[in-house]
């Protein structure tokens, strides 16, 4: 009687087997073959839906529906003529802004620049950016519009410029400055004692951080 008990949950797995025998027993083999893969796709999709939970398996699926459409109807749209003609801006722009540099440096020197030749370059790229002074920029620059506010930045950082916040116990000073700079943010946001942050160098990837955070937690 144990042995015929514990192979109860086999003879289930027997039963249903003899029963896919005969329900398929004229079946071709090439479809049960189809049927079969068909069906592990569909269980692999949804362990990962699974996995994902709802909100990000929605996502997923919205982002691979835009991506159809702008596959396919991008043309119609006139998703695809606009992408070409910011790409022709872009290149034209950056073209003429270039245009006065006729040298690239693609490889590393045989033998290092000197102290001049380095300051020679720095000051013929920076001549091709544009003046910030004159205003006309888009967010990308903070200058504080103050005179001497250069100065004032260039004497704080050279206090701090050899300086790795990633290695506190050697510069315990600029990593209070970061600690304090993000608990501010924490408390403009009302943040509780677990609330955290992280110090980035852009705001671009500020927001993507942000972001993923949010996703994930």
């Amino acid at each position: 009687m144990t042995s015929l008990s514990k192979m109860a949950p086999f003879s289930f797995v027997t039963d249903a087997a003899a029963s896919f025998d005969v329900a398929y027993a004229n079946t071709p083999p090439s479809k049960l073959v189809i049927m079969a893969l068909l069906i592990s796709f569909l269980v692999r999709k949804s362990l990962k839906v699974y996995r994902l939970g709802a909100r990000d398996s929605l996502n997923l699926l919205l982002e691979r529906l835009f991506a159809l459409i702008r596959k396919y109807f991008g043309g119609l749209m006139g998703y695809d003529k606009a992408l070409r003609e910011a790409k022709q801006g872009f290149i034209k722009e950056f073209a003429h802004k270039q245009s006065t540099i006729t040298v690239l440096n693609d490889k590393l020197p045989a033998n290092p620049p000197s102290k001049e030749e380095i300051l020679k370059l720095c000051k013929d790229l920076a001549a091709i950016n544009s003046d910030f002074s004159k205003g006309q920029f888009s967010g990308s620059i903070y200058h504080g519009g103050q005179d001497g506010y250069t100065e004032f930045i260039n004497e704080a950082m050279n206090l701090h410029q050899w300086t790795n916040p990633m290695h506190g116990g050697q510069f315990s000073g600029v990593r209070k400055m970061e600690a304090e700079a993000i608990s501010m943010v924490v408390n403009m946001f009302k943040g509780d004692a677990d609330a955290c942050g992280a110090l980035t160098t852009g705001g671009t990837e500020s927001i993507l951080l942000a972001m993923k955070a949010y996703r994930e937690h």
